[in-house]
């Protein structure tokens, strides 16, 4: 797996109020240190995508190289945006 360190996304309080929850899909582009560079939105509710877009730019991936020498590189990636724990819902009431 390329993930060493996933995110997870804080639900903004206008989508937990509307029930909004889903996925939303990045473009990344991964630098040759493993941090995401840039994240640019494909697809996912609006009110999901910067908060998405946030926890995306925290991620951290494996090195991987080309030529013996590390390199960056590209991908599309899907981010799950879940309900609140029960726990977290009970605090924010």
């Amino acid at each position: 797996m390329l993930i060493l360190h996933r995110e997870p996304v804080d639900l903004p309080p206008a989508a937990a109020e509307a029930g909004i929850r889903g996925r939303v899909l990045f473009q990344i582009h991964v630098g040759p240190a493993g941090r995401v560079k840039e994240a640019h939105l494909l697809s996912g509710h609006p009110l999901l995508a910067e908060a998405a877009r946030e926890a995306v730019l925290k991620y951290r991936f494996r090195l991987l190289t080309r030529n013996g020498r590390p390199a960056g590189w590209k991908s599309v990636l899907a981010v799950p945006v879940p309900s609140p724990a029960p726990a977290a819902e009970r605090r924010g009431a």
